[in-house]
């Protein structure tokens, strides 16, 4: 299960991660960036949504979120552009949380810009420069409730807040207005204590907090059944936000329908991508280290057959990768993909089985399977040794390398990314294979002796 947060001005990052370590955080959303998050979730998988961007840019459509909910991904609202969406879309399963939410929900607040506040960039963390017109009206019902305003002078401050754009909202606004209606000592002292009082951090707060808690929860909330109604427009924003992130990699949405279309290695490259994708949904807080990351180099240059470091460097011209940004990102992905596959890797008997079958290698594999057994008997991986059969270790690892690539990042590392325990039977089923090879090579008449590069492998 994982868990993504879209997260702005109403929390500073290093909050929310305190609050809830797991999740993956992103910037505010805006349309399109839910969809492209559950594209890639499930049952099981959590948005958590707070920020959204609204008036720069397109704001996050419903339909995305119905599209998260459809997946059977729970969606969470809460604060400001969650609470309002959540407002809209609680009847068809997306949960709201916090006291926003609640008054939204009850028709008590009604206006959008009621959570809208002006923030700084992304390099300022996203804080907010100005109030939200909710945070005002909940902080000056607080003094209106405790008495320190009277109710008069209450409802002129909030009209008056209210009046301005949102951008200029603020505390010092409010005290501002305070002060030139002539209100006392009492009632200036008390809007300066709750410029520090801020509703949206509030219900930020408490909605991590409470996805944290159901964070391990092995049941999901109810939801309504319903079906998306896929309209052309939702195949436009789609299409759209995939042909962006296909950008990303030099190729635009006519490019990729081109690829999904008619391109031979499609097949091939569809079961890449899904594998990627799943791998970046899986492991969000695993961050590759450098040598993954030489790894990951490693086997691109192995696969495609790219023997120096000037072939690479024209590849990565080619492919539109020399951007030293975009080659770690694809360097991620692959290195990702390597830990998915070691971290299943020893459950993946059924599947690595079926596999087999769809690549046409099952009965191969079978028959050198029975062959090792009669050979070398059960239980043969343990046993079998490079220095009890004279076999050139040097020889040994040309070999394999040749036949399954290096053993990256380092041999125990490699091993145990295919499912072994540990080096030593890996070893194993290397010398009885090496071996076995090498029998089949001397026992083949028709082969010049000058082809036999196995042939030290016997004493």
């Amino acid at each position: 299960m994982t868990v993504h947060v879209f997260l702005g001005p109403s929390l500073p990052l290093p909050a929310a991660h305190a609050l809830l370590e797991t999740a993956h955080f992103h910037p505010p959303a805006a349309a399109g960036d839910i969809y492209a998050v559950a594209r890639i979730l499930g049952a099981g998988d959590r948005i958590l949504l707070i920020d959204g961007l609204f008036e720069q840019t397109a704001a996050v459509w419903h339909k995305e979120l119905l599209f998260a909910l459809e997946r059977g991904v729970a969606l969470y609202g809460a604060s400001s552009m969650g609470a309002l969406r959540a407002a809209e879309l609680d009847a068809f399963g997306m949960i709201g949380i916090g006291r926003i939410y609640a008054a939204i929900s009850r028709g008590e607040l009604t206006d959008d810009d009621e959570v809208a506040v002006v923030h700084a960039d992304a390099t300022q963390g996203y804080r907010s420069l100005s109030a939200a017109m909710v945070s005002l009206r909940f902080g000056l019902a607080g003094l209106r409730d405790s008495g320190v305003l009277v109710p008069k002078a209450h409802d002129h401050l909030v009209a008056a807040m209210k009046a301005l754009p949102y951008a200029e909202r603020s505390w010092p606004a409010a005290i501002a207005e305070a002060r030139r209606i002539g209100l006392g000592a009492t009632a200036l002292d008390g809007l300066r204590l709750s410029a520090s009082s801020d509703a949206k951090s509030a219900d930020a707060r408490a909605a991590l907090s409470r996805v944290a808690m159901e964070e391990g929860a092995s049941t999901l909330p109810s939801r309504v059944d319903f079906t998306l109604n896929r309209t052309s427009f939702w195949t436009a924003l789609t299409a759209d936000r995939d042909a962006r992130d296909g950008e990303d990699f030099g190729l635009d949405g006519a490019a990729l329908d081109l690829l999904r279309a008619v391109d031979p290695a499609r097949d091939a490259i569809m079961e890449r991508a899904t594998l990627m994708a799943f791998a970046a949904s899986t492991l969000p807080h695993w961050h590759p280290q450098p040598a993954d990351l030489a790894a990951a180099a490693g086997r691109l240059a192995r696969v495609n057959r790219l023997s120096t470091r000037t072939a690479l460097a024209a590849w990565r011209e080619r492919n539109q990768v020399s951007d030293p940004e975009r080659w770690q990102a694809l360097l991620s992905m692959e290195a990702r993909v390597a830990e998915l596959v070691a971290r299943f890797a020893p459950s993946l008997g059924r599947f690595a089985a079926a596999a087999a079958v769809t690549t046409d290698r099952s009965s191969a594999v079978r028959e050198l399977a029975v062959r090792a057994a009669a050979a070398f008997g059960s239980n043969y991986a343990g046993r079998l040794t490079a220095t009890d059969h004279a076999i050139d270790v040097t020889l040994l690892q040309q070999w394999y390398e040749g036949r399954c690539g290096p053993m990256w990042p380092d041999p125990e590392r490699h091993a145990r990314s295919l499912g072994f325990d540990g080096l030593r039977p890996l070893l194993g089923h290397m010398v009885a294979a090496y071996l076995l090879e090498a029998s089949d090579a001397f026992d083949d008449p028709g082969l010049d002796p000058a082809q036999q590069p196995l042939a030290g492998a016997r004493a």
